[in-house]
């Protein structure tokens, strides 16, 4: 796959639905904007932490009302930030079945039906799996990484149609075995880009910028990412060795 395909992932609304897709970044970067402006709950997880650490270390301690409060409204935010990962693994998903389908244009009615589908049970399953995946291994970014790009695969193979569900592994696993310099190459770039964009807004943010700013630079970005990131594994499964 060449430098030009590879960078043709980036131009996310390269597609005939442009105006769709321009409008549905608009509208989830406002909606993600918002969130971190007004998060649900308490986000101030220090309080929370505390507690924990009391109730770990076996110091004996009567959990108040106001503990409980706090317990409470850091798991509501909690639950928040998984809904949100949550979002933007389905628009992940719907992104590659777009750039897929698109590819093929030619296919029959029940091929396509198929497809819809398999991509609505993809944005149920396969979604989650991304956002528990993100909860317990985030940090570890090229573990992380490795397995987001395994489980895209597969999700390609299964979301296309051409396969069923546990067809879709076997062939999905033999797809980025076969086409190994590709996605080595390609994810990368990928997530080295990625990883710098997020290293500069976190920069931002440690030094005491304004939280406005950086949701409004937060925001756009996670939702471009997940933009990307689906156009990325559906461009690299089109034009793979199959």
């Amino acid at each position: 796959m060449s430098i030009k395909v590879f960078f043709s992932a980036f131009n996310i609304d390269d597609t005939q639905r442009k105006w769709g897709v321009r409008a549905l970044f608009l509208l989830l970067s406002g909606l993600l904007v918002l969130a971190l402006l007004f998060p649900i709950g308490n986000s101030d997880l220090t309080q929370a932490m505390l507690i924990y650490e009391k109730l770990v270390s076996g110091e004996q301690m009567v959990i108040s009302e106001s503990d409980y409060s706090v317990i409470i409204n850091t798991f509501i935010y909690t639950l928040s930030l998984e809904f949100y990962s949550y979002i933007l693994a389905v628009i992940s998903v719907i992104t590659a079945y777009c750039f897929i389908s698109s590819r093929h244009p030619d296919r029959t009615p029940e091929h396509k039906k198929k497809a819809r589908l398999n991509t609505f049970i993809a944005c149920l399953f396969l979604a989650v799996i991304y956002t528990l995946l993100y909860s317990v291994a985030g940090s570890f970014y090229i573990i992380y990484a490795v397995v987001c790009v395994f489980l895209g695969m597969i999700g390609c193979c299964f979301i296309s149609g051409d396969r069923s569900f546990g067809g879709s592994f076997k062939h999905g696993i033999r797809f980025v075995r076969e086409n190994a310099p590709t996605c080595i190459v390609n994810f990368i770039l990928l997530f080295m880009i990625f990883y710098f964009a997020d290293f500069i807004v976190d920069i931002l943010e440690q030094g005491n910028a304004y939280m406005t700013i950086v949701a409004a630079l937060r925001a756009p970005l996670e939702v471009y990412k997940a933009l990307v990131f689906g156009r990325m594994i559906g461009t690299i499964y089109v034009f793979g060795k199959k």
